[in-house]
């Protein structure tokens, strides 16, 4: 084996090479020769931490015989479980592997979860449902968590000969019946053979397609069947009864209208169904009831299972290539019949595909020898009503490659991108000089940039252009460095790494070895440099606004704060805690180019003072008030609480205590407020022995005066205690001579006068005018 070789890429900040230049950086390079005869094919997986992981074939046999794993630079990574991988099997959420004695589980970066020990004895089969992992043996079911606990084992008293749905727990057994099991591995129930004739298409098994309630419909040759998700059936429809003369062509599964071949989205099922006398499609719901849509043209009688897809739950379209050579395409239409339409298309036209509301085909231009090569010189789109929506024509038009929304168009010169649903001009480009018309494809990554791949032969001089989503200007994306055999060589763009893996394989003839490389592609992109805020960027004083930029490897960041740099920052996130306009600039040493962020508006608004006073002193009985005063400023609103319950209709800054109890208030402005630290109220019950005194023991006169009185106390209390107070429980000083009461300041109001001795008291009216 070769020896490892591992090339980073280089800082390009050097004198002499300008800012924002466009090249691939090669990161890292892995040479080898692996097996003992050939190269193996070796598509390629990048998962979402950068590992690199190879599948590697036999030669041109297709046979599995392993994976490779490298990290995210380029060292492959020594696994002690590499020896089994040949045998692993691939799922969405994890990836698994069997062996007489072990079940190893592996998530997707194919680093192992867990090793266990199993008692599965034979294992012939699995797969992957929404919850784990079901195996099965011979005449047992296993199933385990996604972390490797054995949930439950079913025992069956006949052989298991195969799953009937990957995606269900639903097994087809030696008789002929389908045992479907529920998630705790009971069995809901059997399916015995009923109906015209118990089986597929050609004898084949029926065809099994997963339903959205968790049920599936089960369809044979001449019946089909409905069973909800507890394993009820709700359906069934016998062709032979109900005198449907079908006759399906080829396989079950193309014989159905599903865009997915395991499970269909709508709560029907149809069916395609071709008589000598025309074409029919089938509509069955859930409850068994059907709707049939009927073309009747013997020139209908198709020699190929026709290709369909399924619009919604009730559109179909269809192209049919008939026994006679005719050729035909069309719309079914369970809910409006009227609207469904079919009609013939000339022999020399070339269908393309079906993509949203439209299908598309080519028209062939006229040879002018019958041993010219055909070509076309029309695209046509098609709408649901028969209409044509669009046509792109030009002198001379090739295979078109077709994307799900999409057309990439050869003709003469030029390639051109054609949105599908309109058929509006994405970008025209004329084709490279010397490249081979044979020789070109298009893909395109998840933020919407197209890659074209182009030879100037088989194999020779192969490039890539990147095609930018935002300007459709194209740069030079990628040149492989050698000559090379591209139908056993992959590669992989990862718009998230901004990177490029590719395999190649042969290089300049030779078969032995091949490459596996990854570059730094992001200066083709238009990089994220936006500052985005984890919240709001208007908060109250106290509160710290987190910015950040997405990160990227060799790329420093200088904060601003209103135009000015801010010292000793260098993150790709910062923490503002004062108002100001933030923004950075971001310089990436890769691609040499320096870019100014947005900027970002933070407001730090102050968050008001919240304090309580009051004049109160001494003890405060009922029925007298505490008056509480918050402090004040424009604009401040106020809430009180009591006990930390908020006190309904006491939002002023003066609230007035009635019973004890620990008082708060929030003070608010502008949308920030703060609360109070609590004040406790204490307000006493006067004792139960209050007005035991006879009135005329106490006399005041006169009553009203002016804050000087004289009071006439009986015998028993001429050594009683004296408190002045006012409505709202404050005391008031005053001198007492031989019962002569004088006062300073007080003001006009009322007052009350308690006489206190031994444990009873009484309390009088006092009015100062």
């Amino acid at each position: 084996m070769k020896k490892i070789t591992f090339l980073f890429a280089i800082l390009l900040a050097m004198s002499g090479v300008a800012f924002g230049q466009k090249a691939p950086k090669l990161l890292w390079e892995r040479q080898d020769t692996y097996l003992e005869n050939d190269v193996p094919y070796t598509p390629l997986e990048v998962t979402v931490s950068g590992k690199t992981i190879v599948t590697v074939l036999s030669g041109f046999t297709g046979q599995t015989m392993g994976y490779r794993i490298f990290d995210k630079d380029g060292k492959e990574i020594d696994f002690a479980y590499g020896r089994v991988f040949s045998k692993l099997k691939r799922g969405k959420q994890v990836s698994w592997v069997f062996t007489p004695d072990s079940l190893l589980i592996f998530n997707q970066e194919l680093s192992l979860v867990k090793a266990l020990k199993h008692n599965m004895p034979n294992i012939i089969s699995s797969t992957e449902v929404s919850d784990g992992i079901v195996f099965y043996a011979e005449k047992a079911v296993f199933k385990y968590t996604f972390g490797g606990t054995m949930l439950w084992q079913y025992t069956s008293n006949q052989n298991i000969i195969g799953l009937a749905n990957s995606k269900l727990t639903l097994f087809r057994l030696e008789s002929g019946e389908y045992l479907f099991l529920d998630s705790f591995g009971k069995e809901k129930m059997k399916v015995p053979i009923l109906g015209a004739s118990g089986s597929g298409f050609g004898k084949e098994p029926m065809a099994v397609i997963k339903s959205p309630d968790a049920g599936f419909w089960l369809i044979g040759s001449k019946e089909v069947y409905k069973y909800d998700s507890l394993g009820v059936q709700t359906g069934y429809v016998d062709f032979v009864k109900e005198k449907i003369d079908s006759y399906p062509f080829f396989s079950n599964k193309g014989s159905i209208v599903a865009n997915n071949n395991e499970e269909v989205s709508t709560s029907s099922i149809v069916l395609v169904h071709q008589k000598q006398d025309g074409f029919y499609l089938i509509k069955i719901n859930k409850l068994g009831q059907y709707q049939t849509v009927s073309f009747k043209d013997n020139n209908l009688f198709g020699a190929y299972e026709p290709a369909t897809y399924q619009v919604d739950e009730d559109r179909v379209m269809f192209q049919i290539n008939a026994n006679s050579g005719a050729k035909f395409v069309g719309v079914g239409n369970f809910q409006e019949p009227n609207k469904g339409w079919v009609k013939q298309i000339a022999n020399s036209d070339y269908f393309v595909g079906f993509s949203g509301y439209v299908f598309t085909l080519l028209k062939e231009k006229p040879r002018a020898v019958a041993s010219d090569r055909i070509t076309f010189n029309e695209v046509v789109a098609y709408d649901l009503s028969s209409n044509i929506k669009w046509s792109f024509k030009d002198d001379t038009i090739y295979y078109p490659t077709i994307s799900p929304d999409f057309l990439f168009i050869n003709h003469g010169q030029f390639y051109s991108k054609v949105r599908i649903n309109d058929g509006s001009l994405v970008w025209k480009k004329a084709k490279p000089a010397g490249s081979d018309n044979d020789y070109h494809f298009f893909t395109s990554d998840t933020e919407g940039n197209d890659y074209w791949i182009y030879s100037t032969g088989y194999g020779q001089n192969t490039k890539i252009d990147f095609i930018s989503k935002s300007t459709y200007q194209t740069s030079r994306f990628f040149d492989y460095p050698k000559n090379y055999y591209p139908l056993r060589s992959g590669y992989y763009i990862d718009t998230k790494t901004k990177t490029f893996t590719t395999i190649t394989n042969g290089e300049d003839n030779s078969y032995n070895s091949h490459i596996l490389r990854q570059y730094s592609t992001r200066c083709f992109y238009n990089n994220a440099t936006s500052i985005e805020a984890a919240g709001a960027t208007e908060v109250c004083s106290g509160t710290k606004v987190s910015l950040s930029i997405p990160k990227q490897d060799a790329t420093t960041y200088q904060w601003q704060k209103d135009g000015k740099d801010m010292p000793l920052v260098n993150s790709n996130t910062f923490v503002a805690e004062t108002s100001g306009l933030y923004s950075a600039i971001v310089r990436d040493e890769i691609c040499q180019s320096q870019t100014e962020t947005n900027i970002i508006k933070v407001t730090i608004k102050p968050t008001p003072e919240a304090t309580i006073t009051t004049d109160v002193k001494g003890v405060v009985y009922e029925p007298f008030k505490v008056k509480m005063t918050a402090n004040t400023g424009v604009g401040l609103s106020y809430q009180w609480y009591k006990n930390d319950s908020l006190l309904a209709n006491a939002s002023t800054f003066v609230y007035e205590a009635q019973k004890s109890g620990n008082y708060r208030v929030s003070v608010s402005k502008d949308g920030c407020t703060k609360l109070s630290e609590p004040l406790k109220i204490s307000i006493s019950i006067p004792l139960s022995n209050e007005l035991v005194f006879e009135d005329e023991q106490v006399k005041i006169y006169p009553n009203p005066n002016n804050g000087n009185f004289s009071i006439k106390l009986s015998e028993l209390l001429k050594n009683a205690d004296i408190q002045l107070f006012d409505t709202l429980g404050r005391t008031y000083p005053f001198t007492n001579t031989n019962q002569q009461i004088h006062t300073e300041g007080l003001i006009r109001g009322i007052y009350f006068l308690r006489i206190s001795q031994n444990g009873r008291s009484i309390t009088r009216k006092v009015v100062v005018e």
